[in-house]
Protein backbone atom coordinates (compact mmCIF):
# COMPACT_ATOMS: atom_id res chain seq x y z
CA UNK A 1 0.00 0.00 0.00
CA UNK A 2 1.18 3.32 -0.64
CA UNK A 3 0.59 6.69 1.85
CA UNK A 4 -2.70 7.74 -0.54
CA UNK A 5 -4.26 4.44 0.24
CA UNK A 6 -3.17 4.71 4.04
CA UNK A 7 -4.45 8.09 4.75
CA UNK A 8 -3.03 10.15 7.95
CA UNK A 9 -5.20 7.94 10.59
CA UNK A 10 -3.90 5.08 9.10
CA UNK A 11 -0.18 5.61 9.93
CA UNK A 12 -0.84 7.69 13.58
CA UNK A 13 1.06 6.10 16.00
CA UNK A 14 1.41 3.14 14.10
CA UNK A 15 4.54 1.11 12.96
CA UNK A 16 5.22 0.16 9.16
CA UNK A 17 8.14 -0.47 7.13
CA UNK A 18 9.41 0.66 3.58
CA UNK A 19 12.15 -0.20 1.44
CA UNK A 20 15.50 1.59 1.72
CA UNK A 21 16.59 3.97 -1.24
CA UNK A 22 20.11 5.36 -1.75
CA UNK A 23 18.67 8.85 -0.13
CA UNK A 24 17.35 7.56 2.76
CA UNK A 25 20.37 5.44 3.58
CA UNK A 26 22.20 7.97 3.37
CA UNK A 27 19.91 10.23 5.73
CA UNK A 28 20.24 7.44 8.33
CA UNK A 29 24.11 6.34 7.54
CA UNK A 30 24.98 6.72 11.54
CA UNK A 31 21.79 4.04 12.19
CA UNK A 32 23.23 0.69 13.36
CA UNK A 33 23.58 -2.15 10.83
CA UNK A 34 22.37 0.10 8.14
CA UNK A 35 24.75 -1.26 5.95
CA UNK A 36 23.14 -4.96 5.74
CA UNK A 37 19.44 -3.54 6.42
CA UNK A 38 17.09 -3.01 2.85
CA UNK A 39 14.12 -1.51 5.26
CA UNK A 40 13.21 0.73 7.64
CA UNK A 41 10.74 0.66 10.79
CA UNK A 42 8.84 4.10 11.19
CA UNK A 43 6.55 5.22 13.33
CA UNK A 44 3.75 7.73 12.42
CA UNK A 45 2.89 11.30 13.90
CA UNK A 46 1.51 14.67 13.21
CA UNK A 47 3.19 18.03 13.78
CA UNK A 48 0.78 20.49 13.51
CA UNK A 49 3.15 22.74 11.70
CA UNK A 50 5.00 20.40 9.51
CA UNK A 51 2.26 17.95 8.55
CA UNK A 52 2.29 14.29 8.98
CA UNK A 53 5.76 12.86 9.43
CA UNK A 54 7.43 9.23 10.06
CA UNK A 55 9.84 9.04 12.52
CA UNK A 56 13.00 6.39 11.84
CA UNK A 57 13.45 4.18 14.64
CA UNK A 58 15.04 1.32 13.31
CA UNK A 59 16.96 -0.62 10.42
CA UNK A 60 16.17 -3.64 9.05
CA UNK A 61 15.38 -6.62 7.06
CA UNK A 62 13.10 -7.94 4.92
CA UNK A 63 13.25 -11.65 3.40
CA UNK A 64 9.85 -11.90 1.80
CA UNK A 65 6.98 -11.26 4.34
CA UNK A 66 9.40 -11.49 7.23
CA UNK A 67 10.66 -8.45 9.16
CA UNK A 68 13.55 -8.52 11.71
CA UNK A 69 14.37 -5.18 13.49
CA UNK A 70 17.88 -3.71 14.29
CA UNK A 71 18.77 -2.22 17.62
CA UNK A 72 17.83 1.64 17.47
CA UNK A 73 20.47 4.30 18.12
CA UNK A 74 19.98 6.19 21.36
CA UNK A 75 21.71 9.28 20.15
CA UNK A 76 20.62 10.07 16.55
CA UNK A 77 17.03 11.20 15.58
CA UNK A 78 15.68 11.11 11.94
CA UNK A 79 12.16 11.56 10.65
CA UNK A 80 10.76 11.83 7.20
CA UNK A 81 7.90 13.77 6.36
CA UNK A 82 5.54 12.06 4.35
CA UNK A 83 5.61 13.46 0.72
CA UNK A 84 9.21 12.70 0.21
CA UNK A 85 7.75 8.78 0.85
CA UNK A 86 3.98 8.76 -0.09
CA UNK A 87 4.75 6.78 -3.26
CA UNK A 88 7.24 4.32 -1.52
CA UNK A 89 5.31 0.96 -0.67
CA UNK A 90 4.38 0.91 3.15
CA UNK A 91 4.19 -2.48 4.99
CA UNK A 92 1.52 -3.04 7.63
CA UNK A 93 3.42 -4.44 10.75
CA UNK A 94 0.29 -4.88 12.27
CA UNK A 95 1.93 -4.46 16.30
CA UNK A 96 -1.51 -6.23 17.73
CA UNK A 97 0.54 -7.55 20.93
CA UNK A 98 2.12 -4.47 21.14
CA UNK A 99 5.44 -5.99 20.75
CA UNK A 100 7.53 -3.14 18.88
CA UNK A 101 5.79 -0.61 20.99
CA UNK A 102 7.36 -2.17 24.13
CA UNK A 103 10.60 -2.84 22.65
CA UNK A 104 11.09 0.54 21.31
CA UNK A 105 9.33 2.75 24.13
CA UNK A 106 12.06 5.16 24.34
CA UNK A 107 12.60 5.94 20.96
CA UNK A 108 8.67 7.12 20.49
CA UNK A 109 8.63 9.37 23.21
CA UNK A 110 9.69 11.84 20.89
CA UNK A 111 7.12 11.61 18.08
CA UNK A 112 4.25 10.27 21.05
CA UNK A 113 5.32 14.26 22.42
CA UNK A 114 4.04 15.56 19.70
CA UNK A 115 -0.18 16.23 21.32
CA UNK A 116 -2.49 17.87 20.05
CA UNK A 117 -4.75 19.51 22.12
CA UNK A 118 -8.41 17.40 22.61
CA UNK A 119 -10.29 20.10 20.51
CA UNK A 120 -7.61 19.87 17.31
CA UNK A 121 -8.48 15.53 17.88
CA UNK A 122 -11.97 16.23 17.19
CA UNK A 123 -11.29 17.62 13.71
CA UNK A 124 -8.77 14.99 12.61
CA UNK A 125 -11.71 12.65 12.71
CA UNK A 126 -14.23 14.51 11.08
CA UNK A 127 -14.59 12.64 7.73
CA UNK A 128 -16.55 15.15 6.11
CA UNK A 129 -13.27 18.04 6.05
CA UNK A 130 -11.44 15.35 4.26
CA UNK A 131 -12.20 16.57 1.14
CA UNK A 132 -10.99 19.94 1.84
CA UNK A 133 -7.67 18.83 3.40
CA UNK A 134 -4.31 19.24 2.50
CA UNK A 135 -3.17 15.59 1.82
CA UNK A 136 -0.09 15.89 3.83
CA UNK A 137 -0.87 18.46 6.12
CA UNK A 138 -3.98 17.22 7.93
CA UNK A 139 -4.60 20.47 10.03
CA UNK A 140 -4.69 22.63 6.57
CA UNK A 141 -7.92 23.48 4.91
CA UNK A 142 -8.53 24.80 1.31
CA UNK A 143 -11.82 27.16 2.36
CA UNK A 144 -13.25 29.97 0.43
CA UNK A 145 -13.44 33.15 1.80
CA UNK A 146 -15.98 36.15 1.17
CA UNK A 147 -14.63 39.20 0.07
CA UNK A 148 -15.71 42.44 0.39
CA UNK A 149 -16.61 42.49 -3.30
CA UNK A 150 -19.03 39.68 -2.43
CA UNK A 151 -16.87 36.99 -4.79
CA UNK A 152 -14.90 34.30 -3.09
CA UNK A 153 -11.41 33.53 -3.27
CA UNK A 154 -9.23 30.29 -2.32
CA UNK A 155 -7.18 30.49 0.94
CA UNK A 156 -5.97 27.67 3.14
CA UNK A 157 -6.33 27.99 7.09
CA UNK A 158 -4.47 25.91 10.05
CA UNK A 159 -7.39 24.46 12.50
CA UNK A 160 -6.18 26.03 15.51
CA UNK A 161 -9.88 25.15 17.12
CA UNK A 162 -13.67 24.33 17.35
CA UNK A 163 -16.78 24.37 18.54
CA UNK A 164 -20.24 22.87 18.34
CA UNK A 165 -21.19 26.12 16.10
CA UNK A 166 -17.69 26.53 14.07
CA UNK A 167 -13.87 26.05 13.51
CA UNK A 168 -11.32 28.45 13.63
CA UNK A 169 -8.56 28.56 11.58
CA UNK A 170 -5.39 30.47 11.19
CA UNK A 171 -4.76 31.91 8.05
CA UNK A 172 -2.08 30.57 5.63
CA UNK A 173 -1.81 33.17 2.91
CA UNK A 174 -2.59 36.41 2.49
CA UNK A 175 -5.58 37.20 0.38
CA UNK A 176 -5.55 38.82 -2.81
CA UNK A 177 -9.18 40.52 -2.72
CA UNK A 178 -9.64 42.95 -0.27
CA UNK A 179 -11.57 40.23 2.87
CA UNK A 180 -10.81 42.25 6.05
CA UNK A 181 -8.61 39.75 6.91
CA UNK A 182 -4.51 39.18 6.74
CA UNK A 183 -2.38 36.21 6.77
CA UNK A 184 -2.23 34.49 10.08
CA UNK A 185 -5.60 35.90 11.21
CA UNK A 186 -7.03 33.66 13.04
CA UNK A 187 -10.69 33.09 11.21
CA UNK A 188 -13.95 31.39 11.47
CA UNK A 189 -15.53 28.90 8.78
CA UNK A 190 -17.75 26.36 8.48
CA UNK A 191 -18.82 23.52 6.63
CA UNK A 192 -21.36 24.55 3.51
CA UNK A 193 -23.30 22.13 1.10
CA UNK A 194 -23.13 22.99 -2.35
CA UNK A 195 -26.42 23.03 -4.75
CA UNK A 196 -24.76 19.77 -6.33
CA UNK A 197 -24.44 18.57 -3.04
CA UNK A 198 -20.39 18.92 -2.37
CA UNK A 199 -19.79 19.94 1.57
CA UNK A 200 -17.17 22.52 1.15
CA UNK A 201 -15.66 25.21 3.71
CA UNK A 202 -16.66 28.25 3.48
CA UNK A 203 -15.33 31.88 5.98
CA UNK A 204 -17.02 35.24 5.92
CA UNK A 205 -13.68 36.33 7.25
CA UNK A 206 -14.41 37.12 10.79
CA UNK A 207 -11.68 37.46 12.53
CA UNK A 208 -11.48 35.64 16.10
CA UNK A 209 -8.30 36.33 16.48
CA UNK A 210 -6.34 38.79 14.19
CA UNK A 211 -2.49 38.74 13.92
CA UNK A 212 -1.14 40.83 16.84
CA UNK A 213 0.90 43.08 18.68
CA UNK A 214 0.83 41.10 21.11
CA UNK A 215 4.77 41.50 21.60
CA UNK A 216 3.94 45.12 23.12
CA UNK A 217 1.36 44.01 25.55
CA UNK A 218 3.35 40.99 27.07
CA UNK A 219 6.16 43.58 27.29
CA UNK A 220 3.96 45.90 28.78
CA UNK A 221 2.68 43.42 31.18
CA UNK A 222 5.89 42.01 32.53
CA UNK A 223 7.24 45.24 32.89
CA UNK A 224 4.21 46.31 35.26
CA UNK A 225 4.47 42.72 37.11
CA UNK A 226 8.28 43.59 37.75
CA UNK A 227 7.84 47.01 39.02
CA UNK A 228 4.54 45.47 41.33
CA UNK A 229 4.15 41.88 41.97
CA UNK A 230 0.80 41.75 42.28
CA UNK A 231 -1.29 38.95 41.52
CA UNK A 232 -3.62 40.76 39.36
CA UNK A 233 -0.65 42.06 37.15
CA UNK A 234 0.67 38.12 37.50
CA UNK A 235 -2.16 36.50 35.93
CA UNK A 236 -2.41 39.43 33.30
CA UNK A 237 0.44 37.93 31.91
CA UNK A 238 -0.76 34.17 32.13
CA UNK A 239 -4.15 35.41 30.53
CA UNK A 240 -1.83 37.18 27.18
CA UNK A 241 0.46 33.88 27.21
CA UNK A 242 -2.61 31.81 26.21
CA UNK A 243 -3.09 33.38 22.44
CA UNK A 244 0.41 35.22 22.18
CA UNK A 245 3.41 34.39 19.51
CA UNK A 246 6.77 34.33 20.53
CA UNK A 247 10.28 33.56 18.73
CA UNK A 248 12.37 30.45 19.79
CA UNK A 249 16.20 30.16 19.05
CA UNK A 250 17.10 26.99 17.49
CA UNK A 251 20.37 25.51 16.27
CA UNK A 252 19.67 24.42 12.34
CA UNK A 253 21.10 20.75 12.36
CA UNK A 254 22.06 20.06 8.32
CA UNK A 255 22.19 16.25 7.59
CA UNK A 256 25.38 14.16 5.99
CA UNK A 257 24.14 14.19 2.83
CA UNK A 258 23.80 18.05 2.64
CA UNK A 259 26.56 18.59 4.31
CA UNK A 260 28.73 16.98 1.57
CA UNK A 261 26.58 18.82 -0.72
CA UNK A 262 27.49 22.25 0.62
CA UNK A 263 31.66 21.56 0.93
CA UNK A 264 31.34 21.27 -2.84
CA UNK A 265 29.41 24.49 -3.37
CA UNK A 266 31.06 27.68 -3.89
CA UNK A 267 30.76 31.25 -2.57
CA UNK A 268 28.01 32.84 -4.52
CA UNK A 269 26.70 28.95 -5.64
CA UNK A 270 22.55 28.14 -4.72
CA UNK A 271 21.94 25.54 -2.12
CA UNK A 272 18.63 23.58 -1.59
CA UNK A 273 18.32 21.38 0.89
CA UNK A 274 17.77 17.19 -0.13
CA UNK A 275 16.84 15.91 3.67
CA UNK A 276 14.96 17.80 6.10
CA UNK A 277 16.92 20.80 8.69
CA UNK A 278 15.94 19.76 12.06
CA UNK A 279 15.70 22.95 14.21
CA UNK A 280 16.45 22.12 17.91
CA UNK A 281 15.59 24.75 20.46
CA UNK A 282 18.70 26.15 22.66
CA UNK A 283 18.19 26.18 26.40
CA UNK A 284 19.83 28.59 29.18
CA UNK A 285 21.52 27.42 32.04
CA UNK A 286 21.66 29.35 35.29
CA UNK A 287 23.99 27.44 38.13
CA UNK A 288 22.70 23.86 37.98
CA UNK A 289 19.34 24.76 36.14
CA UNK A 290 18.15 24.83 32.59
CA UNK A 291 15.59 27.21 31.07
CA UNK A 292 13.82 27.11 27.88
CA UNK A 293 14.31 30.76 26.43
CA UNK A 294 11.32 32.31 24.24
CA UNK A 295 11.15 36.39 22.62
CA UNK A 296 8.44 38.60 22.32
CA UNK A 297 10.37 39.59 19.03
CA UNK A 298 14.02 38.26 17.54
CA UNK A 299 15.04 42.04 18.74
CA UNK A 300 14.81 41.03 22.04
CA UNK A 301 17.38 38.32 21.44
CA UNK A 302 20.33 40.99 20.74
CA UNK A 303 23.20 39.86 20.21
CA UNK A 304 22.84 36.20 21.58
CA UNK A 305 19.77 35.73 18.64
CA UNK A 306 23.04 35.70 15.89
CA UNK A 307 24.30 32.96 16.25
CA UNK A 308 21.03 31.39 16.54
CA UNK A 309 17.69 30.78 13.16
CA UNK A 310 14.09 31.84 14.76
CA UNK A 311 11.38 30.19 14.69
CA UNK A 312 8.29 31.60 15.58
CA UNK A 313 5.80 29.63 17.75
CA UNK A 314 2.37 30.24 19.83
CA UNK A 315 3.25 29.74 23.43
CA UNK A 316 1.30 27.11 23.91
CA UNK A 317 3.50 24.98 21.47
CA UNK A 318 6.47 26.63 23.38
CA UNK A 319 5.31 25.00 26.57
CA UNK A 320 5.30 21.57 24.62
CA UNK A 321 8.57 22.03 23.52
CA UNK A 322 9.87 22.83 26.63
CA UNK A 323 8.29 20.12 28.78
CA UNK A 324 9.83 17.18 26.00
CA UNK A 325 13.06 19.04 26.50
CA UNK A 326 16.09 16.25 27.53
CA UNK A 327 17.32 18.88 29.81
CA UNK A 328 14.93 18.82 31.89
CA UNK A 329 13.70 22.92 32.27
CA UNK A 330 12.51 24.71 35.34
CA UNK A 331 10.35 26.95 33.38
CA UNK A 332 10.25 29.11 30.47
CA UNK A 333 12.33 32.20 29.94
CA UNK A 334 10.80 35.43 28.21
CA UNK A 335 13.60 37.56 26.94
CA UNK A 336 15.84 36.71 28.87
CA UNK A 337 18.56 39.36 28.34
CA UNK A 338 16.03 42.70 28.67
CA UNK A 339 12.74 42.95 31.19
CA UNK A 340 12.83 39.27 31.58
CA UNK A 341 9.59 36.88 33.50
CA UNK A 342 9.82 33.38 33.98
CA UNK A 343 7.10 31.07 34.35
CA UNK A 344 7.55 28.01 36.00
CA UNK A 345 6.63 24.99 35.34
CA UNK A 346 3.67 25.07 37.85
CA UNK A 347 2.56 28.16 36.19
CA UNK A 348 3.18 26.31 32.67
CA UNK A 349 0.11 24.07 33.54
CA UNK A 350 -1.89 26.49 34.62
CA UNK A 351 -2.12 28.09 30.93
CA UNK A 352 -1.43 24.94 29.17
CA UNK A 353 -4.74 23.72 31.26
CA UNK A 354 -6.37 26.65 30.52
CA UNK A 355 -5.71 26.47 26.31
CA UNK A 356 -6.74 29.51 23.63
CA UNK A 357 -9.38 31.80 24.43
CA UNK A 358 -10.42 30.78 20.98
CA UNK A 359 -11.91 27.67 22.57
CA UNK A 360 -14.30 29.93 24.31
CA UNK A 361 -15.76 31.83 21.39
CA UNK A 362 -19.36 31.09 20.90
CA UNK A 363 -19.72 28.49 23.29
Amino acid sequence: MTFKEIGFRGVYHRFWAIDINEKIRKSCIDFPDIEKANCLLLYGYIDHDAGTTMEVIACGNKDNDVFSFYEAPDDIRSFIRIGAIENDTFYDLNDIFDELKERYKEKIEVPNSYKASPELMETRRIAVLDASRHEHYPDDIQLYLRTKDDNVEICWVRIEGVTDKTFFGRLLNEPYKDSGCHEGDIIEFFIYETDEGRLVCVSEGKIVKPITSDENSLKTAIKNFNGNRTESNLIEILEILRDVLVWIPCNAVVSEADIEILKSKKVGDTFQSTDNIRMIPDILQAGDEYFFPVFTSCDEMGEYGENFSKVEKWFLEAIILAQNNEKQVKGIVINAFTDSFVVPNDLLEIVKKRGSRMNEVNE
